[in-house]
C-alpha cells in the first residue's frame, strides 16, 4: 500500500503492527537470532523509506496552489510580454505575489492551517 503511495491510516496502522511485531519478537536459538537480526534491518529500512515518504510530501507544493499560482503567473506573464507598459510597480506587484505565496501558511496572502487539520483528523476517523 505504501509503494503504490496510499495515505491512510491503514496503512500507517499496518506497518506499524509489522514493526511491533517484529521487534516485540524473541529469538530462541543462532538461526532464529539471526532471522530476527535481518527482519529488524528490514523493518527499519521499510521504517526508513515510509519517514522520507512522508518528508518529501511535507516539502512538495499542493496541487490547488500549484494550479492557482500557474493561472496567476500566466496573465502576469501575458502582459508582461505583450502589454506595452512600463510601469516597474507592476514587475514588483507580481514579484510579490510570487514570493508571498510560497508558503501558504505564512504571510500576506496566508491560509489558516486549522481547517485542514480538522479535515484530516475527520478522514482519519472515519477511515478508522
Amino acid at each position: 500500500m505504501l509503494s503504490r503511495g496510499e495515505d491512510s491510516g491503514r496503512t500507517d496502522k499496518l506497518l506499524s503492527g509489522i514493526v511491533s511485531s517484529v521487534t516485540e519478537a524473541t529469538a530462541r536459538d543462532e538461526s532464529e537470532r539471526r532471522a530476527h537480526g535481518r527482519l529488524l534491518e528490514i523493518a527499519n529500512r521499510a521504517n526508513g523509506h515510509r519517514d522520507e515518504r512522508l518528508a518529501l510530501g511535507v516539502k512538495r507544493i499542493p496541487r490547488t496552489l500549484l494550479l492557482f499560482v500557474t493561472l496567476t503567473a500566466c496573465p502576469i506573464l501575458y502582459s508582461a510580454l505583450f502589454y506595452p507598459f512600463h510601469n516597474l510597480a507592476l514587475l514588483c506587484f507580481a514579484h510579490f505575489v510570487l514570493t508571498d505565496l510560497e508558503n501558504p501558511f505564512d504571510g500576506t496572502s496566508n491560509v489558516d492551517a486549522k481547517p485542514f487539520d480538522d479535515l484530516a483528523t475527520k478522514y482519519r476517523q472515519l477511515d478508522e
